[in-house]
């Protein structure tokens, strides 16, 4: 795509990724905060339970709400962990990933900012993420990449993963980033976002001798999570439990036809395993996917087109393009599988609207006839 949709991605991302932080960080420190008879010790910062609740539900709630109004515009992502694991899987590209992870890292000075002129009393220092007391640097760095990995997993599943409650993923997220605050937040601040520990650290001035386990955390617990998401799709996870998003009780024979191959010839027919009603479909051709089609925007939208994305060139289905999507100058055999990669499907989900297209769909327009 243009540079047109790439600025647009980075002004959206930097607004969401402000907002978001305002809400979080101006919701922990409040938690944080209590008055003194005479109003001028400013904070006190000793995390009992029920601050570390009300720090926890203000990331949480704060991430559901703004990922849900920019995932249509930016993807919602607000993280460099996460825009690194999407460009690891291949839902991003280089130059969109790090105009992101520019974006973040300035919303999140601008999120700090906001909350330390906004509110009396210490600023952004009481919302920095240091280590608590008794934590040793090893510990900080293994609870901030396990909980990064708990985070990044869930959005590679809940959204990057194509599936009928895609469009509420932004409720799983939010969670999921609530309970990693209540069990780091005592221990590491829970940073798990280097947008979120940056900004406060430059406001206030304030970076640590370990300051860079924010970072490195991070990293690692994205390489474990993209690691194993990766792992998964290889093995072909979706084949153990077919059906889940299957409108009727999925049988048996169900099971092992669709888990066996997506594509068998029947005559001079193509059968299109149909990944959500879990039944067989014969269609006559294939045709390329093009993004920038309204019929085949909605033909996906209201799944009636399936997008599969060229694997090993094995035994499979004949095609008069290449995988790269260019005429091939020979019908090439592919091996499809469904996609589930953000760049395939082009709507719904907290992917990133306006990268690349790729793969084969089978439309159910005019040069392809689906039938029962």
């Amino acid at each position: 795509m243009g540079i047109k949709q790439d600025l647009i991605a980075t002004l959206g991302e930097f607004t969401g990724t402000t907002l978001f932080l305002l809400l979080a960080l101006g919701g922990a420190k409040t938690a944080q905060y209590t008055r003194t008879s005479s109003q001028t010790e400013g904070l006190q910062t000793a995390l009992g339970n029920q601050t570390i609740i009300f720090i926890a539900v203000s990331f949480g709630i704060s991430l559901l709400v703004t990922a849900w109004v920019f995932y249509r515009v930016t993807g919602g992502l607000f993280n460099p962990a996460i825009t690194l694991a999407l460009w690891l899987i291949g839902g991003l590209g280089a130059l969109r990933a790090i105009l992101l992870v520019v974006a973040q890292l300035a919303g999140g000075i601008a999120g700090a900012a906001l909350v330390a002129a906004l509110t009396p009393f210490g600023g952004a220092q009481s919302v920095t993420t240091t280590l608590g007391p008794g934590v040793n640097i090893g510990q900080g760095l293994f609870i901030e990449a396990f909980l990064t990995a708990t985070l990044v997993l869930t959005v590679l599943f809940l959204a990057a993963e194509k599936h009928r409650s895609t469009y509420l993923a932004p409720i799983g997220i939010g969670l999921v980033l609530l309970s990693d605050h209540l069990f780091g937040v005592a221990w590491t601040g829970c940073g798990i976002n280097p947008a979120r520990s940056f900004g406060p650290a430059v406001v206030s001035g304030s970076f640590p001798g370990y300051h860079w386990i924010y970072w490195v955390g991070p990293l690692i617990g994205t390489l474990l999570a993209v690691g194993f998401y990766l792992m998964l799709k290889a093995f072909d996870y979706t084949s153990v439990v077919f059906g889940q998003d299957a409108d009727h009780e999925v049988t048996e024979a169900e099971r092992h036809v669709v888990g066996s191959s997506l594509f068998r010839r029947l005559g001079r027919k193509f059968v299109v395993y149909h990944t959500k009603e879990g039944a067989p479909r014969p269609t006559e051709s294939i045709v390329m996917y093009d993004s920038r089609d309204p019929a085949m925007q909605e033909a996906i939208r209201h799944g009636k087109a399936t997008i599969v994305v060229p694997a090993d060139m094995e035994a499979g289905v004949a095609t008069e393009a290449a995988a790269d999507g260019k005429p091939a100058t020979a019908p090439q055999l592919v091996n499809g599988v469904p996609s589930m990669r953000p760049e395939a499907q082009d709507v719904g989900g907290l992917q990133v609207p306006g990268t690349t297209s790729g793969g084969i769909a089978i439309l159910p327009i005019a040069k392809v006839i689906l039938q029962s």
